[in-house]
């Protein structure tokens, strides 16, 4: 009886690998967004320095990628309920990534800002789409556990942002910062498409 009620509490049947595979794969992804959210902080004298950015415009570039995901958020889980999850956490994990991975090659604010807004209206969806995966895939004994490791990815990427930010611009310069968190954002994106 127990195990039959457990079964009706999961609305995507899946082995248990594919579910290990599934929950890893959001968990990466979820931990890229955080960072993408924060590299700009430690590349900021980079920036300035380069680009000629004021701080006026450094704040814009860290706060466009959360007026997107403030703006989106709700119309993109709109979209998500009414497509196959799996297929939109995947495409909004490329498109934020291939944003950031462009980020790189910007010349002026302008550029770098419409970038950064792309990279928030790419990052919109994930955490309700990224949620209603896990709820449908893992047992409700479960679902606090799993999606406490999920949350554990918002601190661990922030600081894997700052730190990518801080190291790879003092080493290879701010435009490496973006790509080193963009490839994987765009291999963990495609790798999404897979996911039950």
């Amino acid at each position: 009886m127990q195990g039959r009620q457990e079964d009706q509490d999961v609305l995507i049947s899946a082995p248990r690998w594919k579910i290990g595979y599934a929950i890893v794969v959001l968990f990466v992804l979820y931990m890229l967004d955080y960072a993408l959210r924060s590299v700009i902080g430690p590349m900021t004298p980079a920036l300035k320095s380069e680009l000629g950015l004021s701080d006026t415009e450094v704040g814009w570039l860290m706060s466009v990628v959360l007026i997107g995901v403030a703006v989106f958020s709700l119309p993109l889980s709109f979209v998500i309920d009414r497509w196959r999850r799996s297929k939109m956490v995947s495409l909004i994990a490329i498109v934020w990534s291939i944003a950031s991975l462009f980020s790189g090659f910007c010349i002026n604010f302008a550029q770098l800002f419409t970038t950064r807004a792309l990279v928030g209206i790419g990052e919109a969806g994930y955490v309700s789409g990224g949620m209603a995966l896990i709820v449908g895939m893992v047992r409700k004994a479960r679902r606090a556990f799993v999606t406490g490791i999920w949350a554990a990815a918002i601190p661990l990427g922030s600081a894997l942002g700052f730190l990518v930010g801080g190291w790879v611009t003092k080493s290879w310069g701010w435009q490496s910062a973006f790509w080193a968190l963009a490839v994987p954002g765009i291999v963990f994106g495609v790798l999404a498409w897979f996911m039950p």
